[in-house]
């Protein structure tokens, strides 16, 4: 059992995972669950050139009969006294209920590429080295039940993470000192619990190491440097109050500074 916030009542209620067999499931589409299929390709490269290296792979998993949560339907005092009977006897609590099902299929494709650049070779003029990393990842519902999962669950399945990410950093090193640039980019993503699609951000990552000794270092850097947060929720004040999104991918915190110190046996 669980207690989340209800936007229609704009209340908190007890929301339970009942079993997919139970007779109240079973109205509404609940099923004895079967095993997951799944069938994988997969394609990749590499080129490694002296100064210049990338690698790309390529991935397709398509599934057949997942197992996930249902949406959520809401809990009749007839319903409730029907799973007390079945030995449920939270259900007494209960405002909403969900439960696992095989009712749909998914298909998720994608692709991966890591590159490297340092020019002069490895140890070259400067010690500089860029590097890229980059993912772009599509899921989408196939098959599923109207009458187990709707339109904003099929939403979240699809679209609860950025369908894109990617990385790219500088690394220099100069007498000594290093020193780290990092850009970082997540597209935007959708929150169920909002209702809402995000936009997406960009955030830079800062760092400089310094060699006191053979043996010991001090670094200081900065996270999310600019000190950016995701887009605030318009309705925080008027439904749950939360003033950014429970599922961003960079948190909102903002940005931080640290130091620390390393020694090396």
């Amino acid at each position: 059992m669980t207690t989340g916030f209800n936007r229609t009542l704009r209340e908190l209620v007890n929301n339970g995972t009942i079993p997919s067999t139970s007779r109240v499931a079973e109205v509404v589409g609940g099923k004895p669950l079967d095993a997951e299929k799944s069938v994988n390709a997969s394609l990749g490269f590499v080129v490694d050139a002296g100064a210049f290296s990338v690698s790309a792979d390529y991935f397709r998993i398509a599934l057949s009969n997942r197992i996930a949560l249902s949406q959520v339907f809401s809990l009749e005092p007839a319903d409730a006294e029907r799973l007390i009977a079945e030995g449920i006897t939270s259900a007494r609590n209960l405002a909403n209920f969900r439960f696992f099902t095989n009712e749909f299929d998914t298909r998720t494709q994608g692709l991966d590429v890591v590159a490297s650049f340092v020019p002069g070779g490895a140890g070259g003029t400067g010690g500089t080295e860029f590097s890229l990393a980059f993912n772009h990842t599509n899921t989408r519902v196939t098959r599923y039940s109207p009458q187990v999962l709707d339109e904003v669950r099929i939403r979240q399945l699809e679209d609860a993470l950025p369908g894109t990410r990617w990385m790219a950093s500088a690394r220099r090193t100069l007498a000594g000192v290093s020193a780290l640039a990092r850009l970082s980019y997540y597209a935007g993503w959708f929150d169920a619990r909002d209702d809402r699609a995000y936009p997406g951000e960009y955030l830079v990552d800062l760092e400089a190491s310094y060699p006191v000794t053979e043996a010991a270092s001090v670094t200081i850097g900065a996270q999310n440097a600019l000190n950016r947060y995701p887009q605030e929720n318009p309705d925080a004040a008027t439904v749950a109050g939360n003033r950014y999104s429970s599922q961003t991918p960079f948190g909102a915190s903002g940005g931080f500074v640290y130091v620390k110190a390393g020694y090396r046996w």
